[in-house]
């Protein structure tokens, strides 16, 4: 039964119940917008396959693992699927029993 929902509510987001506080998945539009602001760099670090994120505001750096991660954004068409971003090819929508990192934030 589709509920409507277009994004996890707090109970059922991994990193604030995980965490607490204000910790929690970043939405769809966070991960786009992260991509959207900033140079990608493949590169291999410590060992770990990944990409170097430079920010193209502040030059501020984030690496992340080539993988796939969770957004706090549901996919409405087909309420079994969220959406993803991977870090080697872009965003997709994977079922939501799948077992995925997460990247928390905290704003």
């Amino acid at each position: 039964k589709n509920d409507n929902m277009t994004k996890l509510e707090p109970q059922d987001d991994a990193a604030h119940v995980t965490w607490g506080g204000s910790w929690r998945m970043p939405s769809n539009d966070e991960w786009e917008e992260l991509i959207t602001n900033c140079d990608g760099e493949l590169l291999l670090q410590n060992g770990v396959s990944g990409v170097l994120l430079t920010s193209k505001r502040n030059g501020n750096t984030l690496f992340l693992p080539l993988l796939n991660y969770w957004s706090s954004s549901l996919y409405t068409r087909e309420i079994r699927f969220a959406l993803t971003i991977a870090t080697y090819s872009g965003f997709g929508r994977t079922l939501r029993t799948s077992k995925l990192p997460i990247r928390p934030v905290c704003p």
